[in-house]
């Protein structure tokens, strides 16, 4: 890394890295933001990024690009791209990393280290992880809704000069940032929290206050939390569960009009799935996770005969089985029209499907 004033490039500019680009801009760092996004980046080139919600409204110029061709030069290479976009992220950015640029990962789900070492070669990148939330309102528009520390670290362990230099680079550029010295388990912490909230939130479009608070997908929230729990035990990653559960809550009640960024319903792309949850399904470790799978499935729009055990829909009443909210069952229904029948050629799909009551 050179100078004192580190040119950063953000992976990746929807609500999360855009968020962390602004902030960094306004903190006197030279960034430059890219996204496959045409429109949105047309609209940030021309009118700056706007950003509500935490801080008051604003805009923040910045600097945004489809590609990084016309980059030439980066100390610090931050990615935020959803995990499907991470290879071909890294490997856009290849030509950038030389003579100490290092690469941090602020991405949910496991792998995205590995995928981004394979373009750039392992010694260059970082784990990182962060609890600050922000979503895409529109082209060129976020909302913002905290400000809390993020964590960067060593993919071996323990603490490094590099990450300490990185971490108050950003920090002192508005961005606070700690250094971790065991980043994997913290990502693995954070993942819970993920694999737990991110299916039900985005097939219901329910926030993951109002996930917690129906009986049906609180309780299968829960069994998808002890399941991943098995499975990092598995792999030799100890964490406490009761921890788990106050961060989840916490995390909810902080976060409370948050919904998970994969939402099916919408108009815009939804994030394809195997991601944050399928990183977990394919580990080879003797634990069963059927939650997982039906979680995976569930939001994957590949319907398996254990999906009506996430979500039945009980068509007499038009709501969820055993409940009274009718709000959310609803958007079960839109999710149904608008995207499961498109996508279905299966005969019978309503019949083996759902469950006419």
């Amino acid at each position: 890394m050179t100078g004192k004033r580190p040119c950063v490039v953000v992976v990746g500019a929807g609500g999360m890295g855009a968020l962390f680009g602004s902030i960094l801009q306004e903190g006197g760092l030279p960034v430059t933001m890219i996204d496959t996004n045409a429109e949105h980046v047309a609209a940030m080139r021309e009118r700056g990024l706007r950003i509500s919600g935490f801080g008051g409204e604003r805009t923040v110029p910045v600097k945004a690009v489809e590609d990084a061709s016309g980059i030439g030069h980066a100390d610090i290479i931050l990615f935020q791209c959803k995990s499907h976009g991470t290879r071909a992220g890294a490997e856009g950015i290849r030509h950038l990393v030389r003579n100490g640029t290092a690469c941090v990962s602020f991405q949910n789900g496991l792998g995205n280290e590995e995928i981004i070492g394979e373009a750039v070669g392992p010694e260059n990148v970082l784990g990182g992880l962060t609890a600050m939330a922000a979503v895409m309102e529109g082209p060129g528009h976020i909302r913002d809704f905290s400000r809390v520390p993020s964590h960067i670290g060593e993919m071996g362990g323990g603490t490094s000069k590099r990450a300490q230099i990185i971490a108050r680079a950003l920090t002192e550029a508005g961005l606070e940032t700690r250094v971790s010295d065991d980043v994997t388990r913290d990502i693995w912490k954070k993942l819970l929290g993920n694999i737990a909230m991110s299916a039900a939130s985005g097939a219901t479009d329910m926030t993951s206050v109002e996930v917690l608070s129906v009986p049906e997908l609180n309780a299968t929230a829960f069994r998808a939390l002890d399941e991943a729990l098995a499975v990092a035990a598995a792999v030799g990653i100890e964490l406490d569960r009761d921890a788990a559960v106050r961060g989840l809550v916490e995390s909810a009640l902080n976060l409370c009009a948050h919904m998970a960024s994969m939402p099916v319903p919408t108009g815009t792309a939804p994030a394809p799935i195997g991601w944050p949850n399928s990183p977990i399904c394919p580990l080879r470790v003797s634990v069963t996770s059927p939650r997982l799978s039906c979680d995976c499935t569930a939001i994957q729009w590949s319907f398996s005969e254990t999906f009506p055990a996430l979500f039945e829909i009980d068509w007499n009443n038009w709501r969820l089985p055993g409940t009274n909210h009718h709000e959310a069952s609803g958007r079960m229904l839109r999710t149904a029209l608008h995207v499961i029948l498109p996508r279905s050629n299966a005969a019978g799909v309503w019949n083996t499907r759902f469950r006419f009551s």
